[in-house]
Parts: structure tokens; C-alpha cells; sequence
């Protein structure tokens, strides 16, 4: 046992394989004899199984060819006794109707039924009549024909009855057979001589052709035709019956036979391309039966020796015939008995070999059992232990018991180096700890291989982060007081003090938003600035506008003034027209009165219009100066976006820094609520100043009305004038222009009452104009308080 316990573990594989190999060879060997053995019995079974199908195929062969034979010959000895039959019947009709016909001088014709007269056929006529009555209804037919008929009709029709009658010429005594097909089926035509029997028969042809004809002599051919078969196919397979699978099947029988009764090669397949070998049988009892079937077989070919060489319907033939149905039977029999008999013989063989396969399971599934336990024992339980141990220290669990080493093969050495692994990572664990404890002062430990460079590895990294930490310390102070300076000057422009500046620059992010926050609050002031500057411009705007208004509601109220002074005196002019001739000179001041007021109403009318001019551009200005400050309100809201971003930056970038980055998150906050307050005001502003834009936009709009109510006063004033001219020229004529000047009193009682119309329409845009200017200082002094929260 201690041997195998030294043994490595490939060598127990290997020697325990071995073995099992060796009983499985042998078992193999074993098996695979018996198997060539039934194979071989398989093959003589077979062949001997198939010795009884060639047998019944050599019988159906063999009686098939004589069956053919046997009905052409039959059909050829019928009609050969068919043949003689007509030859006497003709005979005697001559002799014993013919002849007293004659003598009494009964007419004999070719047709008697036809004749007018009582008649009776002539012989050829008479066989004839009566052939055709005989095959009516049948495929059989009876005829005499020739090259020199007495009938016209009776030639010959075809080549065949040509090429009989020309073998019939030379062969008078033989019979002449032809097959031929026609409508669909097989026939056979069968020709013999037809030769005159009597005398009375060869005069009468004597007499009738013209030339001598004797007893003997032949007067014809009788054609007789039947159906051989309805089957093309089948016939002509009949006729051309030959014993080809008879021989195929004998070569077979006998080579096989001689295979299996003495050794050696058979074919295996029918068509005899392929071919195997077989040993010798040695059971005597077959051998008795194989020599028994080889004595009938013997027999079997002598009679079909014999019914071919003799005449078919012989008795010989048919002997022959009775023999081989007779032989054939025993032929199959006997092989069955020898198919039976190694039948048994195979049957023992193949229980050998089920006896061989168990013994040999038997024993390869005990060694494997052994086997199996060995190796169990010595390798599996112990690598199932290893495995649970590597599974609880891959858990974490080191604290495990060291295996036992009992063997020098891989196992042994696999628990060895498991107990130094589990010691190395004991030790590689404790120096772990101690590295991570802060302790780097250790040069060396005590470990090997890769724990050893694994620990300095950590220990040199635990240097350098204790480095890095030293370093990160500093730099946070410097943040730390970077954020403090930048967190002073947010937290002065928080309270409006925009004076302060940020002195933290540089390149990293915490310089980066330095710079940009110093960018941020430079052009807030200048920003601011402007606002303060448009603002002013825009009170002093609004002053002008206001004056201005108040102005054109004076010059509004004048011409209203005088529009009334014009009214009172058109109204004197109509109420005094009755007298027209008395008060003419009264009229005609009150005409150059007219005149005068029309001047001056025409003259405020034209200040007006300059005063509606300047207002308009005034105001325009003021749109301008709002638009600049609506401009300036976008920089600042793109400026406060810029700031919100850089707070946010800022913001992640503390949120890097960790502890150190915790102040300028909080200088990051503020600059974005500075940020965020910046845009709230100059949203603010910029609503104040889209009110100022709209009423501006108002103000314009109510100036151009007025300019439109001024340009109409101008108009009318000129209407007045002229109605002035015109009644100055007819004053004259005041008398039978009476009417006349009713008329144009009234038309200047109208024109009068348009100026005034015109003038409280002036009063009222200026009213508009100048709450619009009051409007509009108001919100400039708005926008003035909110610049002033900020000191720059």
C-alpha cells in the first residue's frame, strides 16, 4: 500500500486503465470471435435460406419454358388434326355430293345461296361456308386462298401468305407458322397445303383453270389465324420463353451448395457482381442434409435435361415435366431442413456469445466498481476537502486546519502547497494590516514570491499617498484663503458695494473663476453706470415733454378763444343781415375782425404744428434712449447667466475639493444669488422700461393726431379767409346779395364751430401727451433709485 501511496497520480490513472483496458481487450477479443463466428453462421443461414427461393425460382423457370413450348406445339398438333379433318371432309363431299350433283346435273356454284336456281357450293366453297360459321364469335378463322384462285376473291392478300405459299410449294407436307401483330394484339398464322384428295376434285379444277391437276397436286394454301394472346407483352415473353433464369439460378444453387458443404466462394447477389466465403460447415448433420439436397438437385437438372431435349407433349415431355414440379418440391424441402438445422446451430452459437458479453460485463463492472472506490478514496474525497477549504477561504475565512500529506503523488503535494498558501496569506494579511495602520517604517518581511513584491508594493504606495496627503493639506489652506478673499468682495457686491476687487487669478479653476468674477463686476459697474446716465436723460426728457405739453394746451385753449370770439360775431353777422343796408359798415368790420382772428387763429395754428414736431422728436429720443437701456439690461442679463455658470462650476469644483473646497462652495453660492438678484432687479428694469416704450409708442401716436387736428385748423382758418375776401368783394352788392351772404354766414358758423371742435381735440391730446410725460418722469425716477442702490 505504501508503494501505491508513492506513486504519482498519473501512474495510478494509468495502471488502473491499463488493467481495466487489458480486461476489456480481452473481453473484446473474446466478443468480437464469437461475433465473426455468428456472422459467418448469418451468412451460411442466409445463403441456405436462399437455395429454397432459387429452387422454387429454377421450378417456375423450368415450367414456364415448357408451358410455352408445350402450347405452341399444341396449337400446332390442333390444327394439324384440323388440317386433316377439312382434307377428308372435302374428300368426301367430293365424292359423295359432288359427284351425284353432277350426274343429275345440279348445278354447283361459288355462291349458291345467290343463285336463282337450286345450287350447291363447291368444295373450297363448302369449307369455307362452313369455317366462317364455325369462327363467328371467335378470334378464329379458317380460310383457302391461292395464287390462282378459282374465286377471285380467295388470293393472297399479304407477304406472309405469299411467303407461305411459297414454303408450302416446296414443303406441301409441313406447316407454316408466323406471328404478327395486328389491332392491339398477338396472333399466330398457321398455313398448310391444300392439295387435291380425289379425282373428282382435281377434274373439276382441271376443268375449271384450263390446265391438268392429278391427285396430290396442290390447288392452294389454307390460312388458319388465331388470337395468341391479347397482351402483346405477355405473348411475345410466352413465345420467347428461354431458360436463361433457370441457368442463372442452377450456377447459383450449385456454387452456393459446394460453399457451405466444402468451403469456398458463393455469390451474393443474383446478378453474381459480388462474392464471399465461407468455411467449411462442420456439423455432420448438416453435412448429411447438404449431401442429400446435392443428390436431389443432381436429379432435378437430369429431368430438365430431359423434358428440353424431348418432344414437347411427348410422353418423355411430360414425364420430365411431372419430375421436375416432383424434385423441386423435395429441393426446397430438403433445404429448409438444412436452413432449420444451422438455424439451431446459430441459435447455440449466438447464447455463447450472450454468456461471453455478461461474463465480460460482469467483470469490467467490478473492476470499474474497484476502481472507482480507489480512486474515490484517494482522490476525490480528498479533492472534495480541498475544494470546501478553497470555498471558505475565498469566503474570507483563513482560519482553517492544515490538511494531513499521507501521499507523494499530486494530491499530497496539492495539500502541501495549500497549507503554505494558507500560511503565506495568513502572514501577507497580518503585514497588510500593518501597512494600512500607517506603519511604513518596515523595510523587509517575511514572505516569498508574489506576497513579498505585493507588501513593498503597498508599501511604497502607502508612502506615496501619506506624500500626496501632506500635499493636498497645503493646497487646501491656499483654496481655503483664495475662496475666503473671493467670498469678502461676493459678499460686499451682496450689499451693494461694487468697489471691491478680486485680486485671485491664475489657471486653475479657483483662478479661473477669479478672473471671471472681476470680469463679472467691472462691467456690472459699467453697466450700471450707463443705467444711471439714461436715466437722467430720460427725467430730463420727460421735463421737455411736459412742457411741451402743457404748452400746446395753452396754444389749444387760444384758438378755442378766438374760435368762440369768431362764432359770437358770425351770429351777429346772421342776426343783423335784415339790415344789411344800414349796418354795412358794421359788417364790414366785423368782416376785417373776422379777418384778423382768422390770421391769428392760422398763426397758432402753425406754432402748433412746430410745437407737435419738437415733441415728436423729443419723445422719439426718449424711445431711443429706452431701446439703449433695454440693450444694456440684456448685457447685464447675459453677464448674471455667466456668473450662474461659473458659480456652477465652482460649485462642482468644491464639491472635488471635499473638506478644502466646503468655503468656496459658499462663495460659489453667493455669486449666484448675487447673480440671481442682479437679473431679478434688471428684470425689473427692463418691465419699467417696456412701459416707458409703450408709452412713448402712445404718446407719438396721440402728437400725430394732433398734428392732424392742427393741419385741419390751418385749413379751415383758410376757408375762413377766404369767405373773408369773398365778402369783402360783394359788399357792394350787399343788396340783391342778400342771400348770398345768409349763406356764407352760415358756412362760417360752421367753419367756427370746427375750430372749436379742433381745439378741445388739441386740448385733449395734450392732456394725453402730458400724463404720458408724468408717467414717464415717474419711472425715470424709479430706474434713478435703482441704479442708486449700488455704489461704484
Amino acid at each position: 500500500m505504501e508503494l501505491i501511496n508513492n506513486l504519482s497520480l498519473k501512474k495510478k490513472i494509468f495502471g488502473a486503465f491499463t488493467l481495466l483496458f487489458l480486461v476489456l481487450v480481452g473481453s473484446g477479443l473474446v466478443i468480437t470471435s464469437s461475433l465473426f463466428t455468428a456472422s459467418d453462421d448469418t451468412k451460411i443461414t442466409n445463403a441456405l435460406g436462399r437455395q429454397r427461393m432459387l429452387t422454387q425460382a429454377m421450378s417456375k423457370s423450368v415450367l414456364s419454358y415448357g408451358m410455352a413450348q408445350s402450347r405452341k406445339k399444341t396449337i400446332e398438333q390442333q390444327i394439324s388434326d384440323l388440317d386433316r379433318f377439312i382434307t377428308k371432309m372435302r374428300g368426301i363431299y367430293t365424292e359423295m355430293v359432288v359427284k351425284p350433283a353432277k350426274a343429275t346435273q345440279l348445278a354447283i356454284s361459288m355462291d349458291p345461296s345467290n343463285e336463282p336456281h337450286p345450287a350447291i357450293p363447291f368444295p373450297a366453297t363448302f369449307t369455307r361456308l362452313v369455317n366462317e360459321k364455325v369462327g363467328e364469335g371467335r378470334d378464329f378463322t379458317v380460310g383457302i386462298i391461292s395464287d390462282d384462285p378459282v374465286n377471285p376473291k380467295q388470293v393472297l392478300a399479304t407477304s406472309t401468305d405469299r411467303e407461305a405459299n411459297e414454303f408450302l410449294k416446296k414443303n406441301p407436307d409441313k406447316v407454316f407458322t408466323k406471328v404478327y401483330e395486328d389491332n392491339g394484339k398477338l396472333y399466330m398464322g398457321l398455313y398448310t397445303a391444300d392439295l387435291a384428295t380425289v379425282a373428282a376434285c382435281a377434274s373439276c379444277h382441271t376443268a375449271m383453270k384450263g390446265k391438268e391437276f392429278k391427285v396430290g397436286d396442290m390447288l392452294g394454301i389454307r390460312n388458319y389465324r388465331l388470337v395468341f394472346a391479347n397482351d402483346i407483352g405477355i405473348g411475345r415473353s410466352e413465345l420467347n420463353a428461354t431458360l436463361e433464369e433457370f441457368d442463372n439460378g442452377k450456377k447459383i444453387f450449385a456454387d452456393t451448395l459446394n460453399a457451405v458443404k466444402n468451403g469456398g466462394r458463393y455469390p451474393l447477389d443474383l446478378q453474381m457482381t459480388q462474392f464471399a466465403t465461407l468455411e467449411r460447415v462442420s456439423d455432420p448433420e448438416v453435412q448429411n442434409k447438404l449431401e442429400k439436397t446435392e443428390n436431389i438437385f443432381n436429379a432435378f437438372l437430369k429431368s430438365v435435361t430431359t423434358m428440353v431435349d424431348a418432344e414437347p407433349n411427348s410422353d418423355a415431355y411430360r414425364k420430365a415435366q411431372f419430375e421436375i414440379i416432383t424434385l423441386g418440391n423435395q429441393l426446397r424441402s430438403s433445404s429448409s431442413e438444412a436452413v432449420e438445422r444451422y438455424a439451431e446451430l446459430s441459435e447455440a452459437s449466438m447464447e455463447s456469445i450472450f454468456y461471453a458479453v455478461g461474463i465480460s460485463t460482469g467483470v469490467s463492472l467490478v473492476l470499474l466498481i474497484i476502481i472507482a472506490t480507489f480512486f474515490s478514496k484517494s482522490v476525490i474525497t480528498p479533492l472534495q476537502n480541498m475544494s470546501r477549504s478553497m470555498e471558505k477561504a475565498a469566503d474570507g475565512n483563513l482560519a482553517l486546519e492544515q490538511f494531513n500529506v499521507t501521499s507523494k503523488d499530486e494530491i499530497g503535494i496539492l495539500f502541501g502547497s495549500f497549507n503554505r498558501l494558507m500560511n503565506g496569506l495568513k502572514s501577507f494579511m497580518d503585514y497588510s494590516k500593518e501597512i494600512l495602520a500607517g506603519n511604513t517604517e518596515r523595510d523587509s518581511f517575511n514572505a516569498q514570491g508574489e506576497f513579498d513584491t505585493a507588501l513593498q508594493d503597498m508599501l511604497v504606495q502607502a508612502r506615496e499617498r501619506k506624500e500626496i496627503a501632506e500635499r493636498e493639506r497645503k493646497q487646501s489652506e491656499e483654496l481655503q484663503n483664495k475662496v475666503d478673499q473671493m467670498l469678502k468682495t461676493v459678499q460686499a457686491a451682496a450689499q451693494g458695494d461694487l468697489t471691491q476687487e478680486v485680486t485671485v487669478n491664475g489657471n486653475d479653476a479657483i483662478g479661473q473663476m477669479g478672473a471671471g468674477l472681476s470680469n463679472f463686476l467691472k462691467t456690472l459697474r459699467s453697466s450700471i453706470s450707463k443705467i444711471g446716465q439714461n436715466s437722467t436723460m430720460l427725467t430730463d426728457s420727460s421735463s421737455k415733454l411736459s412742457s411741451v405739453s402743457q404748452q400746446m394746451a395753452g396754444n389749444a385753449e387760444e384758438t378755442s378763444a378766438q374760435a368762440d370770439v369768431v362764432t359770437n360775431a358770425s351770429t351777429q353777422v346772421n342776426a343783423n343781415m335784415n339790415s344789411v343796408a344800414a349796418a354795412s359798415e358794421q359788417m364790414s368790420a366785423s368782416i376785417r375782425e373776422i379777418a384778423e382772428n382768422s390770421s391769428k387763429a392760422a398763426k397758432v395754428a402753425n406754432d402748433a404744428v412746430e410745437k407737435a414736431k419738437q415733441t415728436n422728436e423729443t419723445v422719439s429720443k426718449l424711445g431711443d434712449s429706452s431701446a439703449e437701456i433695454g440693450q444694456v439690461i440684456k448685457v447685464i442679463n447675459s453677464i448674471a447667466e455667466q456668473t450662474n455658470l461659473l458659480a456652477l462650476n465652482a460649485t462642482i469644483e468644491a464639491a472635488r475639493a471635499g473638506e478644502a473646497g466646503k468655503g468656496f462652495a459658499v462663495v460659489a453660492n453667493e455669486v449666484k444669488e448675487l447673480a440671481n438678484a442682479t437679473a431679478k432687479a434688471t428684470e425689473e428694469i427692463s418691465q419699467k422700461i417696456q412701459a416707458i416704450q409703450e408709452d412713448t409708442g402712445n404718446a407719438v401716436s396721440a402728437i400725430a393726431e394732433i398734428t392732424d387736428v392742427i393741419n385741419q385748423i390751418s385749413d379751415i382758418s383758410a376757408t375762413i379767409a377766404s369767405a373773408v375776401e369773398e365778402q369783402t368783394a360783394t359788399t357792394n352788392e350787399i343788396g340783391r346779395s342778400v342771400n348770398e351772404a345768409a349763406r356764407g354766414s352760415s358756412e362760417i358758423s360752421e367753419n367756427i364751430s370746427g375750430v372749436a371742435v379742433a381745439a378741445k381735440s388739441t386740448t385733449e391730446g395734450a392732456t394725453d401727451t402730458q400724463v404720458a410725460a408724468t408717467e414717464m418722469s415717474k419711472m425715470a425716477s424709479d430706474l434713478q433709485e435703482l441704479v442708486n442702490q449700488f455704489k461704484y
